[in-house]
């Protein structure tokens, strides 16, 4: 029996082909969480593959099991690492995701995937959370490009990151040997919420 995940994966290639230009297509799959439905994310993949489409995929990056049952859909990782301090008080459990973090990196660095480790940076963050995030993936440091985003003041996040801040950021980057981005977060530049 087909369930709704192979019914909705269906359907994106339809989407997606009107989208099909002449270089090689690329598709984001985002969230809310993809890995809340990873059957779906598997099954468009291989499809999109079918097509010729390269898949990448957006997460939090807190469940390897997930990201393990389908990462043969996947051709890059785009993973978040929240610090402790990043998320938000009412969250559910604001715990310590570090661990889940690195064991979906690891995943994909194995099984060959493009992996790109986004930061978010705000003012409040102690530059030890910093540095302790980028220690735990040094081993990966040849294998991802570490994404340093200075977060946008909205909602609760009222302060911008300081210069002097995101300037020490950058070169613990650097001294750890990581290919780095600083990518400022520019949805609320562009009108988007």
């Amino acid at each position: 029996r087909e369930g709704p995940d192979a019914a909705a994966a269906r359907e994106g290639p339809e989407a997606a082909a009107e989208c099909e230009g002449p270089e090689a297509p690329c598709l984001s799959v985002t969230g809310g969480e993809p890995l809340v439905a990873p059957r779906f994310v598997r099954e468009l993949g291989e499809l999109m593959h079918g097509r010729g489409w390269r898949v990448h995929l957006e997460t939090a990056a807190l469940d390897p099991t997930a990201l393990q049952s389908c990462i043969d859909g996947v051709d890059h990782l785009s993973a978040d690492y929240k610090l402790p301090g990043t998320l938000l008080p009412q969250s559910s459990d604001p715990g310590d995701f570090r661990e889940a973090h690195v064991a979906c990196c690891n995943l994909a660095v194995e099984r060959g995937l493009s992996v790109d480790v986004k930061l978010v940076l705000t003012a409040a963050l102690d530059h030890a959370v910093v540095t302790a995030a980028m220690d735990d993936l040094a081993h990966l440091r040849d294998a991802v490009v570490l994404v340093l985003q200075p977060v946008t003041p909205f909602g609760a996040e009222t302060e911008s990151l300081p210069a002097a801040a995101l300037q020490r950021h950058v070169a613990a980057a650097r001294s750890r040997g990581f290919s780095f981005l600083v990518l400022p977060q520019v949805h609320r530049h562009l009108g988007l919420r």
